[in-house]
């Protein structure tokens, strides 16, 4: 989750006015993907993570951070769940 939230600062300055969100695909110890949201309207964080991943990510962990879990549950959870590989967990924190 460090990972994740030193990559949600590269955000700062371009995706307001959305939350600054960084995400880290792990496989055993080894992060396999990362990814922040880059700009306002852009992909998201666990879409990037994800991508960079590529097919190592199924059977992965996904850690990604959010603002608020309002904002989880309303708009952010979505992309996350059609984008997450199967049999993989979901690790958010507000």
């Amino acid at each position: 989750m460090t990972r994740a939230f030193e990559l949600a600062t590269n955000g700062e300055g371009a995706v307001n006015p959305n939350p600054l969100v960084g995400a880290v695909v792990v496989a055993g110890l080894k992060i396999i993907g990362e990814g922040w949201h880059q700009q306002f309207g852009g992909p998201h964080a666990e879409v990037n993570a994800l991508s960079e991943a590529g097919e190592a990510a199924n059977g992965s962990t996904l850690y990604v951070t959010l603002e608020h879990p309002v904002v989880i549950m309303e708009r952010r959870l979505r992309a996350p769940i059609a984008s997450s590989p199967p049999e993989s967990d979901v690790w958010f924190t507000p």
